[in-house]
């Protein structure tokens, strides 16, 4: 297997599935080798848990738009809609609120 670099400005959206974590990058997707808690933890700044398995980019969130299942979130250059979990919901809101500002 090869090895590829990703900028973290390039990420819309990264989901944790079994061991692995996809990157979600425009109209591709990646693997890579590290966990969401890593990644969050690393920088928190840039990254926010919106699901138990899913983190996004805080500059690309756009909205929020009532899914199937319970609330999805609008990422810009991303046609993946993620789940929001009713527990992080609020900081979704307020992420919106202070965008809006």
């Amino acid at each position: 297997g090869s090895t590829e670099l990703i900028d973290l400005a390039d990420v819309a959206c990264l989901v944790a599935e079994d061991k692995y974590t996809t990157a979600y990058l425009g109209e591709r997707s990646i693997m890579i080798n590290h966990s969401l808690a890593e990644l969050e933890k690393a920088h928190p700044d840039r990254l926010l848990r919106v699901h138990r398995s899913v983190l996004v980019a805080r500059e690309r969130v756009r909205g929020l738009e009532r899914g199937e299942s319970g609330m999805q979130l609008m990422l810009e250059g991303c046609e993946l809609r993620p789940a929001v979990s009713r527990r992080q919901l609020p900081a979704v809101r307020r992420l919106l609120k202070e965008k809006q500002e």
